[in-house]
């Protein structure tokens, strides 16, 4: 092998190479979207992208090998952010104002909490936690990571002192998680409204836990 500039290389290349197009496409999506005045916060998307095309290059230099552990770490990072950002067009869609990266004062501690999205239409406010796990159940090691993360923003909501409703706090998989989870959050958190479907009944998320947000069907 040429060690001075060596081939692409690894046995994932080619999936490797169909995402930098998947992730060419959805950065051009996001640059596109930042037209729109009903949202903020995208070039904090941006920002989390961009290193993804990075990495890839690497593998285009031959720098780095395109094997399993790469391709499966860009594809993890990607699609997280793809979910987010889907959440939020339909959400655009519905006619709420979007902030994606939004931050909130902690009821306890004084430190700024991260919210995915913020959606605001009329008098209602949402924050809305987007998770894009292949599955989720109340097993899973990051259940009680992720109980503890919407207990704190459920706290700072409620120590919010607005004339209008207090924002509330939802919880959506883009992907798959169980009929456990339901109940877990339910009696852990005390969100109610929580409703456990499929890809035909959410379209867009398959679970959507929170206090009554209406994502699209389609």
């Amino acid at each position: 092998s040429n060690k001075i500039n060596p081939e692409p290389h690894g046995e994932r290349l080619a999936e490797v190479r169909a995402m930098a197009t998947s992730i060419m496409a959805l950065q051009t999506e996001m640059e596109t979207s930042q037209s729109n005045s009903s949202v903020t916060g995208v070039d904090g998307l941006l920002k989390s992208l961009r290193p993804e095309l990075s990495n890839i290059e690497k593998v285009e230099s031959g720098s780095r090998e395109a094997d399993v552990a790469f391709c499966e770490g860009i594809e993890n990072n990607y699609k997280a952010l793809e979910a987010e950002f889907r959440t939020g067009v339909a959400l655009l869609e519905q006619g709420y104002k979007v902030e994606f990266g939004a931050k909130t004062l902690s009821a306890d501690t004084g430190v700024y909490l991260d919210i995915d999205i913020k959606a605001t239409k009329d008098q209602s406010e949402y924050w809305i936690e987007v998770k894009n796990y292949k599955s989720f159940t109340p097993a899973s090691s990051n259940f009680k990571e992720i109980s503890n993360q919407l207990a704190r923003l459920q706290a700072s909501a409620e120590n919010i002192s607005l004339e209008s409703p207090k924002p509330k706090v939802c919880l959506h998989f883009a992907r798959e998680a169980v009929e456990a989870v339901k109940t877990a959050f339910e009696e852990q958190l005390g969100l109610g409204n929580v409703t456990v479907g499929t890809m035909e009944q959410f379209g867009l998320v398959h679970v959507t836990i929170g206090t009554g947000i209406n994502l699209p069907t389609g």
